[in-house]
């Protein structure tokens, strides 16, 4: 039987060395089992480390801040200078309509002559050449018929609406020179020729409204001339106020040029020639080439009623205060 000797540390370290050799050539894949294990090992420690994180809810300031912040960076972005550049855009093309309207409101309340309820029913016929004086009494002119229906016409008295108007024509004449228009009023011989008509008011062969014949119905005071229709108003009934600018000047329009309020002590108070604002604008009939203005005035709420006539010409620079007394 054989004796066992003992081995050296060295020896013994060699076979050990050889023997783990020769068993890791026995077991090809344990090398790679290892190795995932290991990365499991790692991953699990990381998760371990990590855990479930729980979030704090934000306090208001923080969200105010947020909201702030995400504000800021949405308006100095392109999406926001869009925006301020669009909403100032807007803004001027608003400005500029609202610029356009108004003047253009400016320049109907200069020419209103066409927004009035009741329009002249008279043609203005512009003269241009220079007639001479036998030549007037063959002068003729038409009413319109577009506004004169059968109660503006029977609310106006006339006596006939199908005769023809004769008026003087109020362009500078031939046989005058230029004296004529530098009159500083009307003659009264004029007048007649204009209102000629038997005094009752009623006559429209002389384009207008006669003068009455008792020249204390009349109340003339600087460029107007102011009466009733009829001379003498019944209590309790409508009458008419008819306004008359002596001057020979030229003017376009009538409507325009004059303008002023009717105020009765009833309470009654109307615009004269044009719409004003807050007051009452009553039928109203133009007669430019009479230069007269017939305002209908509604019954009066009692008697002895005196109405105030203020009348201001801007051709003329001239503003009159006229009362009549009933």
């Amino acid at each position: 039987m054989a004796t066992r000797t003992p081995h050296s540390p060295e020896e013994t370290q060699r076979q050990s060395t050889s023997t783990s050799t020769a068993s890791a050539r026995q077991r090809p894949g344990d090398g790679k089992t290892s190795v995932r294990a290991r990365l499991r090992s790692e991953s699990a420690k990381r998760q371990r480390a990590l855990g479930p994180v729980v979030a704090e809810s934000p306090t208001i300031w923080e969200t105010i801040r947020t909201w702030r912040r995400d504000l800021r960076q949405w308006a100095t972005g392109p999406e926001g200078l869009s925006l301020v550049v669009s909403a100032g855009v807007h803004v001027l093309l608003f400005l500029g309509i609202a610029l356009m309207l108004f003047l253009f409101g400016l320049r109907l309340e200069d020419h209103p002559g066409d927004r009035g309820p009741i329009n002249a029913l008279f043609t203005e016929t512009s003269v241009d050449k220079k007639l001479p004086l036998e030549s007037l009494a063959d002068t003729e002119f038409e009413l319109t018929d577009t506004l004169a229906d059968a109660s503006e016409l029977s609310s106006l008295n006339s006596e006939s609406i199908t005769d023809n108007v004769r008026f003087v024509p109020d362009t500078v004449l031939s046989d005058f020179g230029d004296t004529a228009a530098t009159l500083p009023a009307l003659p009264q011989n004029a007048l007649d020729m204009v209102n000629e008509g038997g005094g009752n008011g009623k006559s429209w062969k002389r384009g207008g409204f006669a003068m009455p014949t008792n020249k204390g119905k009349v109340i003339t005071q600087g460029s107007f001339s102011v009466w009733t229709v009829p001379e003498d108003p019944e209590p309790f009934k409508s009458y008419k106020i008819v306004i008359q600018l002596n001057r020979l000047v030229p003017i376009r329009d009538l409507r325009a040029d004059v303008t002023g309020t009717v105020t009765g002590t009833d309470g009654y108070r109307a615009s004269i020639g044009r719409v004003q604002k807050g007051i009452h604008f009553p039928r109203q009939l133009v007669i430019p080439k009479a230069r007269q203005i017939a305002i209908e005035i509604p019954p009066a709420k009692f008697e002895l009623v005196r109405d105030i006539i203020e009348v201001h010409s801007k051709k003329l620079d001239e503003k009159q205060r006229i009362e009549i007394v009933f």
